[in-house]
């Protein structure tokens, strides 16, 4: 592994074995030393999750550290480009609200209340498929402006993940495929940053502090000012999505 340097950071201040907080763990590399001045720098808040899920991560094992790795992973991911800004401004759809108007339209077609098609006898067929109810211009309206906020909101998320890149100093468009597979790599936190219903399997532990790894090594690529290493990058992201 190369090492990376941080802003302002030769990377060599401190014995090889000696963590940023002095404390003398030998899994404190030179490379892990500057991510944490980076990170330090860059966005401070974020320090001690690194540093809580690389502890856990280095140890022969740790109670529920599936959970507690996959969280830093998600809250790291979620914070950073705001942090390094500039950021694209959040957009969600308020499927609540919009969800109200739909059900509200549909019970004033005559539809029941409970969403149930039981109303097939009202049906129209037609020559070539199956059959249609015909309902008014309101409800289509409704059900439109639903889609609509879904479709922007999708399209904010892909714009927030671009902005990720171009907020650590990639020129002009991000390749498509980074944004795919950095998204991808962290989708998976999501499914484990809280606790299940069931025990996880047994392979989980050993998975996720291998997916923690492959997340410290993206992260210290990002602390170089230019993408001279994204098919490298492309390259270990692919492998995370296996």
């Amino acid at each position: 592994m190369n090492t990376v340097v941080g802003p302002g950071s030769s990377g060599d201040d401190l014995p090889a074995s000696t963590g940023p907080d002095g404390v003398g763990e030998t899994w404190w590399t030179s490379e892990r030393r500057a991510l944490v001045k980076w990170l330090d720098t860059q966005a401070p808040a974020l320090t001690p999750l690194y540093k809580g899920a690389l502890s856990l991560a280095e140890r022969d094992s740790f109670p529920g550290r599936v959970h507690f790795i996959a969280h830093a992973i998600r809250e790291i991911r979620n914070r950073l480009p705001g942090a390094l800004g500039p950021m694209v401004k959040r957009r969600d759809a308020d499927y609540e609200q919009l969800t109200d108007k739909i059900q509200q339209r549909w019970v004033e077609e005559g539809l029941p209340e409970d969403g149930s098609l039981a109303s097939l006898n009202e049906t129209v067929p037609t020559a070539s498929g199956p059959g249609y109810r015909e309902v008014s211009l309101e409800f289509l309206n409704s059900v439109g402006c639903l889609i609509e906020d879904h479709t922007a909101a999708k399209m904010n998320r892909t714009e927030r993940e671009r902005s990720n890149f171009s907020a650590l100093g990639e020129h002009g468009h991000s390749p498509q495929q980074a944004v795919s597979n950095w998204r991808k790599l962290v989708r998976k936190a999501h499914k484990f940053a809280h606790a299940w219903d069931t025990p996880l399997p047994t392979e989980a532990d050993a998975e996720w502090v291998e997916n923690f790894f492959r997340f410290e090594k993206y992260l210290m690529d990002l602390q170089r000012p230019s993408y001279e290493n994204l098919d490298e990058l492309d390259r270990l992201l692919e492998k995370a999505n296996d």
